[in-house]
């Protein structure tokens, strides 16, 4: 799931846990890269914060989510830029 398809008119902990799980799939993948992949870990953390902290926090109002949507979006965007970038 990606953060542009968080549906903030529905439950958002289930879409926000899926999310969180991607992102460990994503960094355990690029950690296993070695060496080659640290700018993408690098890259990759500030999504996680944001995720973990809503995951923390748990069900927020409409508002908190578009903003927190909103957010991720602009760093999924950045980090992909990075990544694919590199190809």
């Amino acid at each position: 799931m990606g953060a542009e398809r968080i549906n903030c008119d529905q439950l958002q902990l289930p879409q926000v846990i899926s999310l969180q799980t991607d992102l460990r799939r994503f960094e355990l993948y690029s950690e296993s890269k070695g060496f080659l992949q640290k700018d993408v870990i690098r890259v990759v953390e500030p999504i996680k914060k944001s995720v973990d902290e809503w995951v923390q926090r748990g069900e927020g109002s409409k508002s908190y989510c578009t903003i927190k949507k909103k957010l991720l979006v602009e760093q999924t965007t950045r980090a992909a830029a990075v990544v694919l970038g590199r190809f």
